[in-house]
């Protein structure tokens, strides 16, 4: 009498997170069924793993190595920060202008009040230009850089020029602007950088490797009902056991998450938007 079939769990991929989908590919690639030979093929030398073969249960070394190459990509993608040396930078140099932007519209405000004629005539002036530049500090930092250099530009007008000599703000400004055009050309790099370095986008490769995926678990359950074995039995054993505990840390993230949002929370991302 044929022993009972073990079948494989379903597990909706496709709604995983990048981290979620990652950490479950790692620990199904390590369940793959192996046994030792003598040599392999040069390809598999980006593998960790002991030098083995899977094709007593129907998986190349071919198939092992196409998964371990896209599972590789997909690490790479989730481990990039957004917190590298250039962001940090740039944000040292938004704390920077920050307050020079505050500094000349305060300036500007307050002089309307000077009991000289011309500084005050010259402040109401200038603060009529300033006003539409009230609060750009709070907003995107890409977008801050732009109206900060319209802000430049209609003080560097011929007459405005005379009246921000006449408040003393000459080296305020060109401070000021030293320091958006540098936050301007970091930003620009940033940008090239990570249009070249960006070759495949996480959707891309976790496509590729949920096919893999549903091919490897696929091909083991066929060869686990044709041909029995241990090795086939226990990893779709161990299988079950890893989406279960897959499936039940989703379920308790959106939770926590939909929890969270009945809190009214806004999470822990305090980044402006359409920030770095």
């Amino acid at each position: 009498m044929r022993k009972n079939i073990i079948k494989i769990q379903n597990l909706d991929l496709p709604h995983l997170n990048n981290a979620e989908h990652k950490n479950f590919m790692e620990r199904f690639f390590k369940l793959i069924p192996s046994r030792a030979k003598e040599e392999r093929p040069e390809e598999l030398s980006i593998l960790s793993e002991e030098e083995t073969t899977s094709e007593f249960v129907g998986i190349t070394d071919e198939d092992k190595a196409a998964f371990n190459a896209d599972m590789l990509l997909l690490t790479d993608v989730v481990n990039e920060s957004r917190i590298n040396d250039n962001t940090a930078l740039l944000l040292d140099l938004d704390k920077r202008r920050d307050p020079l932007v505050s500094f000349i519209i305060s300036t500007v405000s307050t002089g309307r009040k000077s009991p000289n004629p011309s500084y005050g005539q010259a402040s109401i002036s200038l603060y009529n230009i300033l006003k539409p530049y009230r609060g750009i500090q709070n907003i995107p930092l890409q977008q801050e850089t732009a109206q900060i250099k319209g802000m430049l530009y209609d003080l560097d007008k011929p007459d405005n020029k005379l009246k921000v000599t006449l408040l003393h703000l000459d080296e305020i400004v060109s401070e000021l602007r030293e320091v958006n055009n540098e936050f301007e050309e970091l930003s620009n790099n940033k940008t090239n950088e990570r249009a070249v370095n960006q070759t495949e986008t996480a959707k891309e490769i976790r496509g590729r490797l949920n096919l893999q995926y549903d091919y490897i678990s696929t091909t083991i359950f066929a060869y686990s009902v044709a041909f029995p074995s241990d090795e086939a039995s226990l990893f779709i054993t161990r299988l079950n056991q890893l989406i279960s505990e897959t499936r039940a840390a989703y379920n308790l993230r959106k939770g926590i998450a939909s929890a969270n949002k009945d809190k009214g929370g806004q999470g822990d991302n305090e980044e402006r938007p359409g920030e770095l």
